[in-house]
């Protein structure tokens, strides 16, 4: 088959441009399952670090957690008191 020169460029031309519209969408999923994938990462490392916490609290002796053990405070500053009248 014996193809004209401009036939030959407009076939390349339609080669690349259908190669980058197939890349395009396939970056995109790469990047929001790399973003998933961090966000999933960042949830399970903050876990795993509450439950380092837990087991280092509780190796502790009963006397140390008793003599240091503060009570926790609540503030709500946004909460207001109710007024009745």
């Amino acid at each position: 088959m014996v193809l004209s020169p401009v036939s030959k460029g407009v076939l390349n031309t339609f080669r690349r441009l259908v190669n980058v519209s197939f890349l395009f969408p396939q970056v995109g999923l790469a990047v929001g399952d790399t973003e998933k994938m961090k966000k999933l990462a960042t949830i399970k490392r903050l876990a795993l670090q509450i439950e380092y916490h837990i087991e280092i609290e509780e190796s502790f002796p009963v006397f140390l957690t008793r003599t240091f053990y503060e009570k926790v405070y609540d503030d709500k500053p946004n909460k207001q008191p109710v007024h009745h009248r």
